[in-house]
């Protein structure tokens, strides 16, 4: 049996830290702030909120909110099922391994640039 998904005020919590160390002292997006306030307000069951992308699974297993970061909107903060089925993980998806400009490409270096700013916002959390 799948464990229970973890408890909403921690889920909360762990959003509260990710906007933390994403954007310092900047104020998030207002698509950000937008998503953060439709899930505090959120009337229905927590899980089933708009502001989650789940995965195919039912029911599902992985739930990810695109919060972005300070030069990235991309990454994403997940919440997901471990492998052994015993626990919910909370990570960072930096969203940005799916593609890359070749090595010829103008662009490449400043990609891998933001790669590596990404992978260092990740390994903060």
């Amino acid at each position: 049996m799948a464990a229970a998904k973890p408890d909403s005020t921690r889920v909360m919590r762990a959003i509260e830290i990710y906007l933390k160390l994403a954007y310092g002292d900047q104020t998030p997006p207002v698509t950000v702030r937008s998503l953060v306030s439709t899930l505090r307000s959120w009337g229905g069951n927590f899980f089933e909120a708009p502001v989650f992308a789940t995965d195919a699974h039912e029911p599902p297993t992985r739930y990810s909110m695109r919060l972005g970061n300070s030069f990235y909107p991309h990454m994403k903060l997940v919440f997901q099922l471990s492998p052994n089925d015993e626990q919910f993980l909370f990570r960072v998806d930096t969203h940005d391994k799916h593609c890359c400009p070749p090595n010829s490409a103008e662009e490449y270096g400043a990609f891998c640039e933001l790669m590596e700013k990404n992978q260092r916002q990740a390994a903060s959390r």
